[in-house]
């Protein structure tokens, strides 16, 4: 059972049930705790006027009941049901815990249910805090039960494994089943030594079976919450972090490792004609000793100066000495082959990267000695190292963005490099990909139409555009408009070709030559503006829906360009779909202002499609401007407290890291003020809520009033609200905080009573961020509330 403490049972946090076997558990006995918790005296269950499963929260019967169903069917002596709601006297909810025993009789049938209920409200809304936090943190949660196997996981922590909650059954064969074989094992070792008191905290990393069959890897922390009165752990809580990027990086660090240590090797090869120098360092000694060399590297002229360890990390940052100097001394202490890449600078004050490699010495008793060591200058290495891999990024963000599939062919048809569009354009794996050759997409093609090509390319050296059926892997094939042109990579050349899939856009450009004479007719009933507008941005017909939208007459439209009609925000974006339609045929559904004649704003849809005589373009509009208000009245409401008309926590976690930012980049201070009302739920419990209700909007009018132009006040949840003072200091903000707390203490008052509240003021600190500075704050409140109410606590 659940470890219970005396100061629970005395304080009133406790009540012990006796209950009934019956569908809504009677109560037969009820110690008479329930009264400082519930509000309902024992008299009331035992006379049977209260019936206890009416109490519970409707939507947590069901699991109440089903957890019961399940300790009776599976012949439980005693069981523990997950944290659900009771409703007291007053009609208000709590949250409980209980722990129950199961009672029967000779032949095994349940007679009676004994066990008591314990008011776990209080931790169960600092729980629910706790989950706003995490909430943003990625981390998923887990509470074991290491007597019975039974675990609750959070939503986050099966999402991390590809799954939704219901599909993850509370047990811990759950987790266990989806562990590396080969990391189980150190798993339970990791958890025992916590269970037998070993470690403070129980940490494994281990790999998992994700629901997409990849491994994932997970850094698992938690510790031992409870214990029964034997000692044994009852309560095993903690957290799952997925780690697997941070495992790839990594691998990719060790790689990298092999493959300098490679190149270390072949250096010392080549240091007889290299410019490399040389070092040794001795035990006690107080310098060090350097080739020509090294000197030459640090640009000292001199070959005859003492240069002593110090001087030799002087030409180092700080925090990039003491990093260094740390791995040296570990490398010492360990044994271990010294290897460093650090950044130096010179005596001419010139920033170079090198390279140190040692060995160190040894006595017979294992004593140190000395470190004999080289220092290569890699500054070009690095330089261009760093040159190629933003040009590797800069390559495969221009492929992979191209609207067009690109192809990378060798001359003799073999695919050689292929954009993400191609990948999706063929439907082949990646696998296949690497295999594939122009005659697996081009049925038709032969090898000498393609060795055609190729020569075509080479005599004239520029791009050829043609049409082509390409067929995809499912066997669906698809009109391909293909742009090809002759590149040289080194001493090879190769085929480099954009594909454009127009199957659709040939269908269309028929279907318009087909429907040419219908065009009239489609321009005075559609419901949507049509024009025709030609290559100077002029319009040479509009219907009747156009006319209506933007306003004008046709031969009023006849005098104005296309983009010169767009609200001049929107002038160069309207272009662009002109371009775009040229350039590529269509350009589709983009949103552009307006500015009708009238001179209202509207916001259009246009869509426009190049003529197949490519001296005309089609355009279509719809008029978005009604849906476009409605969704910016919803967006202005989604920041807005119902209630008070304040802006609301959503509003206040956007302004606090605009601060946050402006702070970090341009050091401006901003200081933080929260506050709740006093003995609220007093308020609510004496008055009603409706009473509260009045008090927030009272509060907030007169707040709104108190406070400057610049400040920004939220109401952040319940009682609780947050003022962000920018440019002001905490001593400022501690002095307009004492001036708002007087002004309610002497002007809000309910039925005679004033209302006071306590607050807590901060100012923003280097490295702040949104949850330090809220928990700051948020501490100086309680300290507030703590010294007696209705005053102002800052720091």
């Amino acid at each position: 059972m659940k470890t219970l403490y005396n100061s629970d049972i005395h304080s009133g946090k406790i009540i012990f049930f006796v209950w009934d076997a019956s569908q809504n558990w009677r109560v037969k006995s009820v110690s008479e705790s329930i009264f400082p918790i519930l509000g309902y005296a024992s008299e009331d269950f035992e006379s049977g006027d209260v019936d206890y499963a009416s109490l519970i929260h409707p939507d947590d019967l069901a699991k109440v009941k089903q957890a019961l169903s399940y300790a009776v069917r599976t012949g439980k002596d005693e069981f523990s049901h997950e944290i659900y709601r009771v409703k007291g006297a007053d009609n208000q909810y709590r949250y409980v815990y209980d722990h129950t025993k199961i009672i029967r009789n000779e032949t095994g049938e349940v007679i009676e249910y004994h066990g008591y209920v314990a008011d776990e409200t209080k931790l169960t809304e600092q729980n629910i805090r706790l989950e706003l936090v995490l909430s943003g943190t990625g981390l998923g949660l887990w509470d074991w039960n290491p007597q019975t196997h039974e675990v609750t996981f959070d939503e986050r922590w099966a999402e991390m494994l590809g799954y939704k909650l219901s599909e993850i059954e509370p047990r811990v064969e759950s987790w266990e089943s989806r562990v590396h074989p080969d990391d189980l094992p150190k798993c339970y070792e990791d958890l025992q030594a916590h269970m037998d008191g070993k470690t403070e905290l129980y940490e494994n990393v281990h790999r998992m079976m994700h629901k997409d069959g990849k491994w994932r890897y997970i850094l698992d922390r938690g510790r031992i919450v409870e214990r029964d009165l034997d000692g044994k752990p009852t309560r095993f809580s903690g957290t799952h972090t997925d780690i697997t990027h941070i495992k790839e990086i990594q691998f990719q660090l060790e790689r990298k490792n092999q493959e300098l240590k490679k190149l270390h090797d072949s250096l010392n090869e080549a240091s007889k004609v290299a410019k490399i120098g040389f070092w040794e360092y001795i035990d006690g000694a107080p310098f060090l000793s350097w080739s020509e060399g090294t000197y030459d590297i640090f640009e000292i002229g001199d070959y005859q100066q003492k240069i002593s360890y110090a001087d030799f990390l002087n030409h180092l940052d700080p925090a990039e000495a003491e990093t260094l100097n740390a791995t040296f001394q570990h490398s010492i202490q360990n044994q271990r082959p010294y290897f460093t890449t650090h950044k130096i600078r010179t005596a001419e004050d010139h920033i170079k990267y090198v390279e140190e490699r040692a060995v160190h010495y040894y006595d017979e008793t294992g004593r140190y000695q000395k470190s004999v060591g080289s220092i290569y200058d890699v500054s070009e290495q690095y330089l261009a190292q760093q040159d190629l891999e933003k040009q590797r990024v800069k390559y495969h963000t221009l492929m992979n963005n191209a609207s067009d599939a690109l192809f990378i062919m060798s001359i003799d048809g073999r695919l050689v490099e292929y954009s993400k569009q191609t990948h999706e354009l063929l439907g082949y794996t990646d696998d296949e990909m690497k295999n594939l050759t122009v005659f697996d997409w081009d049925k038709e093609i032969t090898e000498a139409e393609f060795q055609g090509i190729v020569d075509a390319l080479s005599q004239k050296n520029q791009a050829i555009t043609v049409e082509r059926t390409h067929t995809r892997k499912d066997g669906s094939e698809y009109t391909a408009e293909i742009t090809a042109n002759l590149v040289e990579i080194g001493d090879e050349r190769f085929v480099y070709a954009a594909v454009r899939d127009i199957t659709e856009k040939k269908q269309q450009d028929a279907l318009i030559l087909e429907q040419r004479n219908e065009l009239e007719t489609i321009f005075s009933s559609a419901l949507e503006g049509i024009g025709l507008i030609n290559l100077e941005h002029g319009f040479i017909k509009a219907n009747n829906k156009l006319m209506e939208i933007l306003g004008y007459r046709f031969p009023e439209l006849q005098q104005k360009q296309f983009d010169e009609l767009a609200h001049p925000d929107d002038q160069e974006k309207a272009g662009n779909i002109y371009l775009t339609a040229i350039q590529k045929g269509t350009c589709e559904n983009t949103e552009v202002r307006f500015i009708s004649k009238d001179g209202s704003v509207k916001l259009l849809n246009i869509s426009m499609a190049l003529m197949p005589n490519k001296q005309e373009l089609l355009m279509t509009m719809a008029d978005h401007t009604e849906l476009w208000k409605k969704e910016q009245l919803l967006i202005e409401k989604s920041y807005t407290d119902e209630l008070t008309q304040l802006q609301n926590r959503k509003a206040f976690k956007k302004k606090l890291n605009e601060l946050l930012s402006l702070n970090k980049r341009y050091g401006s201070t901003f200081s933080f003020v929260i506050f709740d009302i006093d003995n609220f739920k007093a308020i609510n419990d004496t008055f009603g809520h409706q009473a509260g209700d009045r008090v927030l909007i009272n509060l907030s009018e007169l707040i709104q009033t108190s406070i400057r132009e610049n400040d920004y006040l939220f109401r952040i949840g319940g009682e609780e609200f947050v003022i962000l003072m920018a440019e002001t200091s905490v001593h400022n903000a501690a002095q307009a905080a004492e001036k708002l707390r007087e002004a309610i203490n002497a002007q809000l008052t309910l039925h005679e009573n004033a209302v006071t509240i306590s607050l807590g003021v901060t100012e923003v600190k280097e490295l702040d961020d949104e949850d330090d500075i809220y928990i700051r704050a948020d501490n100086f409140l309680y300290q507030s509330k703590a010294e007696g109410k209705n005053m102002v606590t800052s720091g």
